[in-house]
């Protein structure tokens, strides 16, 4: 998308807002000049939310994937930064499943496969979105499209960067213990991974996966405890759909779902025979060389350089 389109935020009507955060709001509006809807996500001229917003503009540039809205345009006046996206919708994943009576749970894995299958292609693409979460999911007559790539990092560019990301306090809900920066490890895509099954997490369970205070507990939460089971919460639930969830928010990114395609076959098992058991990860087969982040078999030599 070139970027002389550009547009004033007089030139678009406001339908919704359906986010509203301390750095980006997220509404729904009409672009008159080219008249369609577009989601709109717009910044003030803060130098460092702009340069934020433009780095997502070049990633979304890059990701050709079903599931993410394409870029139609941007805003930029005085007043106001922002891109204009295509518009599938104005309900979030926690709406879409916010007056649900009962869930219905081999429609819900169903939902889960094609949020699975969207994750793995910005995968494929050296693309980590970093800030999953219920908000970040729009839903549109039943399939979900990935909104939100203002934290997303592109690997094939940048190997590394600091963990803890700009808005942190938005995202602890949802937050991977390696991105409270406490756990001295680089990122990697598993960290979506994680926060992907808090999301699952709390639409099933109807409530975050922690009851947090402030971000000092959030942090405490994702490194130090165990979530209680959504099989406690809800007898319902399938206990292998719970499980997959569990291996999801492992605290150890080794010890998460090293692929979608795992994931996958996991799901599609439990959607098949929601009352099932199975063994977990059968079919999980990480293709990223990943470097052990444990010492083994060196106790001793680890203690005295601990104690030196």
């Amino acid at each position: 998308m070139p970027l002389n389109n550009k547009y004033s935020l007089n030139q678009v009507s406001h339908f919704k807002t359906t986010y509203q955060g301390k750095f980006f709001q997220i509404s729904h509006g009409f672009v008159h000049e080219i008249n369609r809807n577009a989601i709109l996500k717009v910044t003030n001229q803060t130098p460092s939310y702009i340069a934020r917003l433009k780095y997502e503009h070049y990633l979304l540039t890059k990701l050709e994937t079903p599931g993410v809205p394409k870029l139609i345009g941007i805003i930029s006046d005085q007043q106001n930064y922002g891109l204009l996206l295509e518009d599938y919708g104005s309900l979030t994943l926690k709406d879409y499943y916010k007056n649900t009576i009962k869930l219905c749970y081999r429609d819900f894995i169903d939902i889960a496969i094609k949020i699975v299958k969207v994750i793995s292609n910005i995968h494929k693409q050296r693309i980590f979105h970093k800030a999953i979460r219920p908000e970040s999911i729009l839903m549109y007559k039943n399939t979900p499209y990935i909104i939100d790539f203002s934290h997303a990092t592109d690997f094939a560019k940048e190997k590394s960067e600091n963990a803890t990301p700009f808005n942190f306090e938005e995202l602890l809900p949802c937050m991977s213990p390696e991105q409270t920066g406490r756990m001295n490890r680089d990122l990697d895509y598993r960290t979506d991974f994680y926060s992907l099954g808090a999301t699952f997490y709390q639409i099933l369970s109807g409530r975050p996966m922690f009851m947090a205070i402030d971000t000092l507990d959030w942090i405490h939460c994702h490194l130090a405890l165990t979530p209680i089971s959504l099989t406690t919460i809800n007898p319902e639930i399938p206990p292998m759909l719970n499980e997959i969830v569990m291996k999801l928010v492992s605290k150890n990114p080794e010890e998460r779902y090293q692929s979608a395609n795992g994931l996958l076959y996991d799901l599609a098992l439990c959607q098949r025979s929601p009352l099932s058991t199975f063994e977990l990860g059968k079919q999980d087969f990480s293709h990223e060389l990943q470097a052990p982040k444990k010492l083994y078999g060196r106790e001793l030599q680890v203690e005295k350089l601990l104690n030196a």
